[in-house]
């Protein structure tokens, strides 16, 4: 071989004993030329090869190790899938073109820096390459195609560029990533955003989130949840959508098979076809659904599982009991607040960073409670129960989340009520009204609360913690040298607390004093 330039297609097609070859002068490689040469363990492409063409290496199962020129500028349509030995690949800064399905099957593969010119990951790129921990998508690259990222179980974090305007969502170009902990838009992204730490791809323009995963959470101003945004986080156990959404897209949260909770908001006008199910699921979730909508939204009888328990508000379930849907839901009740079972002599006011506990004590003769939550001067929120502590209505002027924390129809000296998606370090004021069967005033609370400073994000860090070094990773333990876990505390990317060991492979930001870093866990 040491005088030949050029190889044509299918050169050494399926000749599964070739083991070695000397290609020190081949300028040229045709397509398909090594296809199924399931011996050859490595193989050096010469210098002055411009292109790896299509299904070159396709099939060589033993393939283990490669060496690409300076020389080569595009790797073809499935150059090497199903390669499942090789671990990692250097591609080399002169490569522009990566072809659609090029490591599809790769199942070894762990990591992969793609080079600055690329400008589009094509159609199944990294198709179930299920050991890929990371991946570097440079500014540069402007579209992700269908399936890019199907089924890449290992991979635990995503960064978007700013570069990229064209993810082709509907086709679910990171379906099945079932690790996937961390997703982070540059704030620089015209089109997309991750805002307000959110964990999750968000079409800017319209306010559809796109892609999420298991660490996300919906944020204010989103107003749809797009097609299979959600699909098979099997790791996702409950959702909270805000306020301000409208429509929940087809297959949305299909193959959450953990989900318990289920919170739907009074904003929701329709939900998609298996949006919460599945035709094929493999055990059927457990989980109960607190719908807070005064007029049962449009869903499919695929929606939901029927099975599930439904709540609703009070002066809605007759509405939901004849709806031509949402009547075959086996178990349908009101949403109550919590009851409080020891002596409450006054209104107690609990607030975090974005959600405020409500508390108050039974009044003689009441028939209703009416919470208002003001901020500036401008009402938030109005909701309504009525004696027996469960929700008659909701009426807010701006996104809101509740959330009903217990059904208990004992008798109680007070209830207690969790109003979210309040704004951290921001006065609100609140009025507690008991009202008899006339609508009269019996008992009238008022006062005022701030709620808390927001929890660290995944940026708030300093340049250079003096215990960064000191960091490390047990068993899912995330542990610092030299303090007890009292000393410091640990944050998922959504900025909620957790404690070790931690729930899920990601990232997490350890936090000590004033100072923050990250740490992955793998």
């Amino acid at each position: 071989m040491n005088s030949v330039t050029s190889m044509g297609d299918y050169a050494f097609s399926e000749c599964s004993n070739l083991k070695s070859l000397t290609l020190s002068k081949v300028r040229i490689i045709g397509k398909y030329a090594f296809e199924k040469c399931s011996s050859i363990e490595s193989i050096a492409i010469p210098n002055g090869v411009l292109s790896i063409e299509p299904y070159t290496f396709s099939g060589c199962s033993s393939l283990t190790s490669i060496e690409i020129p300076n020389s080569v500028q595009e790797i073809g349509e499935c150059a090497f899938c199903g390669c499942s030995k090789f671990t990692s690949m250097e591609i080399p800064s002169s490569v522009e073109t990566i072809g659609a399905s090029a490591f599809l099957g790769c199942s070894s593969l762990m990591s992969i820096a793609i080079p600055n010119g690329v400008t589009s990951i094509e159609n199944s790129t990294f198709y179930k390459c299920s050991s890929l921990t990371s991946v570097e998508i440079p500014d540069g690259v402007t579209s992700i195609g269908y399936d890019a990222f199907y089924e890449c179980s290992s991979l635990a974090s995503i960064e978007i560029p700013s570069s990229v305007t064209d993810i082709q969502y509907n086709s679910h170009p990171f379906y099945g990533c079932t690790g996937l902990t961390s997703i982070i838009v540059d704030k620089n992204n015209m089109v997309y955003d991750s805002r307000d730490n959110c964990n999750a791809i968000i079409e800017t323009s319209t306010n559809t989130l796109i892609y999420g995963c298991n660490n996300t959470t919906i944020p204010s101003g989103v107003t749809s949840i797009g097609d299979g945004a959600f699909m098979n986080c099997t790791g996702l156990t409950s959702i909270e959508i805000p306020n301000g959404v409208t429509t929940i897209g087809d297959d949305a949260f299909k193959g959450c098979s953990s989900l318990t909770s289920i919170t739907i908001p009074n904003s929701i006008k329709s939900i998609g076809s298996y949006a919460f199910s599945d035709p094929f699921p493999s055990s059927y979730p457990r989980y109960y659904i607190l719908c807070y909508a005064g007029t049962p939204p449009e869903i499919y009888n695929s929606s939901f599982f029927m099975s599930a328990p439904l709540y609703v508000p009070c002066n809605a379930l007759d509405a939901y009991k004849t709806d031509n849907t949402w009547k075959w839901f086996d178990d349908k009740e009101c949403i109550e607040a919590k009851h409080v079972d020891e002596p409450l002599d006054d209104v107690v006011i609990t607030p975090s960073n974005t959600k405020v506990v409500v508390a108050w004590p039974v009044v003689d003769n009441a028939e209703s409670y009416v919470i208002e939550i003001k901020t500036g001067g401008k009402t938030f929120c109005v909701v309504t129960f009525n004696n027996k502590g469960q929700l008659l209505s909701i009426e807010y002027s701006s996104a809101s989340e509740r959330m009903a924390e217990a059904r208990d129809a004992s008798a109680a000296y007070g209830y207690q009520y969790s109003i979210g998606s309040l704004t951290p370090e921001t006065q609100y004021s609140y009025t507690i009204t008991a009202l008899d069967a006339s609508e009269r005033t019996l008992s009238l609370k008022s006062g005022s609360f701030t709620t808390t400073r927001e929890p660290v994000s995944v940026d708030e860090q300093s340049a250079e913690p003096e215990f960064k070094d000191k960091v490390y990773v047990q068993d899912k333990n995330i542990m610092v040298e030299g303090l007890s876990s009292d000393d410091f505390s640990i944050y998922n990317t959504a900025g909620k607390q957790v404690s070790n060991p931690v729930p899920t492979s990601g990232v997490y930001v350890v936090k000590v004093g004033d100072e923050a870093v990250k740490v992955m866990v793998k």
